[in-house]
């Protein structure tokens, strides 16, 4: 799962909060076709882990034989909050 493969980097700051967005296009086999940043967090380090995450997720599980389109196209939002006393 995309869960399981996002290795969050590590923030002296006191209070760390991110979110990128990354769009995927995914074939009807799952296998993953393109990925692209939408709205960075800022934070290279954070942006990388969050497609870096991705990337070892696919291939995807196939598209249900029903479904018409040859791609699907998903939006993925990587947000994380951490706060240190």
């Amino acid at each position: 799962s995309v869960n399981k493969n996002w290795v969050i980097p590590s923030s002296k700051e006191k209070t760390f909060i991110e979110k990128v967005k990354i769009t995927v296009v995914v074939q009807k086999n799952g296998k993953l076709m393109f990925m692209e940043t939408i709205k960075s967090s800022g934070s290279a380090s954070f942006n990388q882990a969050a497609l870096e995450a991705l990337a070892l997720s696919a291939p995807f599980p196939e598209l249900p034989p029903n479904f018409s389109a040859g791609t699907l196209q998903m939006d993925f939002i990587f947000d994380y909050v951490q706060v240190h006393d």
